[in-house]
């Protein structure tokens, strides 16, 4: 047992109590509340003995509570968290957890029914690690459990909100996957959008002409440069369909796909007070790409 810790190196602090035995399979640390003030990612690198498979930076400040136990099984009773990104600047994630984790190898941390609540999660961290994360501006809040590897998350129950400047959040909640693969990241997501905010999104892809609030489920499987989506939509202008495929990697993005529409308002969809009033019913298909308005290139059939 060792109480009164007060440990500095790599760039590190921590201070707090914690038992560790060993001679078992694994090594077993348990009775744990410590003090992170900080802890660099320097001093992580140094405990896996390898590199990690992506190139975080940066400090976490915070406190962990934890009854623990064998390393790989190790329950979190509470623990809470600063992560400041050095790789980018100003990007900071705030959050805390519960639940039990495998920590036997550092770099390849996995979860077992983790709850995480986030504060802010700075998306700018996430697209500076992996160039193939969606390029959305701005930062994620909410919770989630998280089962299996960090490189392959399982995750449930989620409850999550985008926001990128002013205007209403974009809340989704449901199920998914995110498979990190040698070069890209795989999606498989069934989330209900309540609402998707068409204009905030709209400061991220410039070339999406919508704006507005909108409603509905949407199921996504694959990567940013081929992501196959199927969804319903409705909101104040109308309603919409989509099964299709889109790529929304830069730096030209595509359409190809069918839906409908029905009662909508291109006035109101578009925010333009120069289209004409009125609304439109029609069945459609698109095989496009641009990165704007000015520039699309491609074909579109309706009927």
């Amino acid at each position: 047992r060792r109480t009164n810790m007060d440990v500095r190196g790599r760039f590190s602090h921590v201070r707090g109590a914690m038992t560790v035995a060993v001679g078992g399979p694994v090594l077993v640390i348990k009775d744990v509340a410590a003090t992170a003030d900080p802890v660099d990612f320097r001093l992580l690198r140094y405990i896996n003995q390898e590199p990690f498979p992506y190139l975080w930076a940066g400090t976490i400040t915070g406190r962990v509570v934890a009854r623990g136990g064998p390393v790989n099984r190790w329950r979190v009773d509470s623990a809470r968290f600063v992560f400041r990104d050095a790789n980018v600047p100003g990007a900071t994630t705030v959050g805390s957890g519960r639940g039990e984790l495998d920590i036997l190898s550092p770099a390849f941390t996995a979860f077992r029914g983790f709850r995480v609540d986030v504060d802010r999660l700075d998306l700018a961290t996430l697209q500076f690690l992996n160039p193939d994360f969606p390029r959305v501006n701005g930062y994620v809040q909410g919770s989630a459990t998280l089962d299996s590897s960090w490189l392959d998350v399982r995750f449930r129950d989620a409850e999550l909100a985008h926001v990128d400047g002013a205007g209403e959040p974009t809340r989704a909640t449901g199920s998914g996957r995110a498979t990190i693969e040698e070069q890209y990241v795989r999606y498989d997501l069934d989330l209900a959008l309540a609402p998707l905010n068409l204009t905030m999104l709209a400061r991220s892809y410039t070339a999406l002409p919508a704006r507005g609030l909108v409603s509905g489920p949407i199921a996504v499987r694959g990567i940013s440069e081929a992501l196959e989506v199927r969804t319903e939509l409705a909101g104040a202008a109308g309603q919409m369909t989509f099964d299709g495929t889109l790529d929304t990697y830069p730096p030209g993005y595509a359409i190809r796909g069918s839906g409908r529409l029905d009662g909508l308002d291109p006035r109101r969809l578009l925010d333009d007070a120069s289209m004409p009033e009125g609304s439109i019913t029609a069945a459609w298909t698109a095989d496009m790409r641009g990165d704007r308005t000015t520039n699309l290139d491609g074909t579109v059939s309706v009927d």
